[in-house]
């Protein structure tokens, strides 16, 4: 009665969101996503992928003299992802990237104290304004559901999958999103047009880690996450932040 109860919520909470979902559904492998794919699937992975990833790590030798394309475009274009890099290389020695393909653990202990939440409501609107201080543009919160965590996560290193960390008796998960430069956009497919996204990726590591932490300060258990553990646009939309656009990214009414 229980497992049909809840297959009734679901069927009903996806009804709202839009959300059509076949009887032949299976949760998606962190390996099978495009970025690790392009590492170990030769179908994918090319001279081409890999020069790709490594201008991000490494300084080039020669530089175009094109706008976009100058040493100075990429020296902007790698600092700004600096951020959410060094946290991904903190424990690369245990085979983790975190925030990439684990999620992050520079959280500390808290006060061994549990504030009592008097009304989940107003405890909502709270963690949504503390999100909003802490830099994020956009908040949401929405049950956790174990169809969009990964089934697996993936080892970089092994290229294979190992065991999904984040536990699904974790009640709700917090989505963000972030507005991004649109002059800087605009100058796609040039170097300088990443700059966009790596400064907001090094945001969204420092906000992800203060959220979590303040939850942490409360008494309670939270797990900052990034682009490791989940597909966050059917989360996104649930929590209220947007609709699915037919591109298969988030349409959001602030900022497209």
């Amino acid at each position: 009665m229980d497992t049909d109860r809840a297959r009734a919520r679901d069927t009903g909470r996806d009804r709202e969101a839009g959300f059509d979902i076949r009887e032949d559904f299976q949760r998606f492998s962190q390996r099978d996503d495009i970025f690790c794919r392009s590492f170990w699937d030769p179908e994918v992975r090319t001279h081409r992928s890999d020069m790709f990833y490594e201008t991000y790590r490494t300084p080039k030798l020669t530089w175009r003299s094109v706008d976009g394309f100058t040493q100075r475009d990429y020296a902007l274009r790698n600092a700004s992802w600096h951020v959410t890099d060094i946290f991904a290389e903190l424990r690369d020695g245990d085979d983790r990237r975190e925030g990439f393909l684990d999620p992050y653990t520079s959280i500390r202990e808290g006060p061994g104290h549990t504030l009592p939440v008097e009304s989940p409501g107003e405890m909502a609107r709270e963690i949504k304004q503390a999100a909003k201080t802490l830099g994020a543009d956009l908040v949401g919160i929405t049950g956790n559901d174990e169809r969009w965590l990964y089934s697996h996560a993936y080892s970089r290193e092994n290229e294979h999958e190992k065991p999904q960390e984040i536990s699904t008796d974790l009640g709700n998960v917090i989505v963000i999103a972030q507005s991004m430069d649109r002059e800087l956009l605009s100058t796609a497919p040039s170097a300088l047009s990443g700059t966009a996204t790596g400064a907001t990726y090094s945001r969204d590591t420092i906000v992800l880690l203060a959220i979590a932490q303040y939850i942490v300060n409360l008494g309670y258990r939270a797990v900052a996450s990034m682009n490791d553990s989940a597909l966050v646009i059917p989360l996104a939309i649930k929590a209220g932040l947007g609709e699915y656009g037919r591109h298969g990214l988030l349409i959001t009414r602030e900022y497209g």
